[in-house]
């Protein structure tokens, strides 16, 4: 069974567990139903949200230009693969104009690795953080409109290493995928080291028949395929027609191929609008960068009500402290002499009278500090009798 280590989003305080994840997520999380994808239930609101990842090779010494690249493309999440940073941890990485978070999951040797960066508008939505392998599988929960967005940076085993630890990766992969409620966006973004074929025949339910590369899935190619069908999930760089520019996730030399994939459910298909590959980044040597463009429900944020400032210091003219004075016993002075009155009822009779008093249109805007102010102090029964008194 995996171990699962799962971090606040400080970075520290970390928990271990012996079963695979709680991505229960929120229990007040409201969707539509299946088939539409929609979070809430207003679509005036449609925040654009881009998705990234990227197999760096290494992040030692290029951790900047990362940064700089992501925020130039404007990626939200960006998934990283082969950071090559040992153990697991947290960082904030400061770029040219913004400032990203990085939390990563190594081994102990510094190979391979996995990370996800998350752009600083959304670093205060990340809630959980869950490392499910050392150096191949991270999940990183945050809010994102109305609704739980779960994203897993895979970096799934090479061609040429035994079955014994890719047969171990996909069952670490299922046991998190069913834990995540169909309630909550899930998002696998990574570098999957595997061909599915460029039109997915036997499997164009999760394949949309608009690869790159070899016309039949390779071995490794058919594990994927086979992961997307049992959890209906889309491999989304194959739904979109695009130039083989757009297509082409890893080149080396004269070779060029897609291995890098990201899979969303399929009931979110009216949310992405496009998944393609940026050519021409530097940053990495081989892979190049796989975004995926989003139009999630944001809800507006409520205008605060405003409340004048009260002019306190027009008591200070003789003339409008005794009309005040004269305003607030007109007010008070029927339950001042009722003998049975409780300490309460005296004191909600003067904070009413108060109240009341400042609203008048002879008496000047704002003689107390705030009406929530009144309605917040605490009297004791001495303060109201003295107050009753004078």
């Amino acid at each position: 069974m995996a171990i699962t280590r799962t971090e606040n989003t400080l970075g520290s305080a970390s928990e271990h567990h012996s079963s695979v994840g709680s991505a229960s997520g929120l229990a007040s999380c409201k969707v539509w139903g299946a088939g539409s994808g929609q979070c809430g239930k207003s679509s005036k609101h449609l925040f654009k949200f881009r998705l990234g990842t990227l197999n760096v090779n290494t992040l030692r010494g290029r951790v900047c230009e990362v940064v700089e690249t992501s925020s130039r493309r404007k990626v939200d999440i960006c998934c990283i693969q082969e950071t090559r940073y040992r153990g697991g941890g947290c960082r904030t990485i400061k770029g040219k104009n913004t400032r990203y978070k990085l939390y990563w999951s190594g081994n102990d040797k510094g190979t391979a690795g996995v990370g996800v960066l998350v752009a600083e508008k959304w670093i205060e939505k990340v809630f959980e953080v869950q490392r499910i392998s050392s150096d191949r599988i991270i999940l990183v929960k945050l809010i994102v409109g109305r609704c739980v967005c779960t994203i897993l940076s895979v970096y799934a085993p090479q061609s040429g290493l035994c079955e014994e630890i890719k047969d171990q990766f996909f069952d670490q992969l299922r046991a998190v995928t069913v834990k995540i409620p169909g309630s909550e966006i899930l998002i696998l973004c990574g570098d999957w080291n595997g061909h599915v074929g460029s039109v997915g025949t036997g499997y164009r339910e999760v394949h949309g028949g608009m690869g790159y590369g070899r016309l039949e899935p390779d071995v490794e190619g058919e594990r994927i395929l086979e992961y997307a069908l049992a959890h209906d999930l889309l491999l989304g760089n194959t739904c979109f027609k695009k130039r083989d520019s757009h297509l082409v996730t890893y080149k080396s030399g004269n070779a060029a191929t897609q291995i890098d994939f990201i899979l969303y459910r399929r009931n979110m298909r009216k949310l992405v609008t496009d998944v393609k590959v940026i050519p021409g980044e530097e940053v990495a040597l081989q892979h190049q960068l796989l975004v995926c463009d989003m139009r999630i429900d944001i809800p507006p944020k409520t205008k605060r009500k405003f409340a004048p400032r009260l002019k306190i210091w027009k008591l200070k003219d003789p003339q409008t402290n005794s009309q005040f004075q004269k305003t607030f016993k007109e007010h008070v002075s029927a339950s001042i002499n009722d003998a049975d009155a409780t300490t309460e009822d005296i004191w909600n009779n003067l904070k009413t009278g108060l109240l009341k008093t400042t609203e008048e249109p002879h008496v000047p805007s704002g003689c107390l500090q705030s009406a929530a102010g009144v309605k917040n102090i605490k009297w004791n029964k001495q303060d109201t009798i003295s107050f009753k008194s004078e």
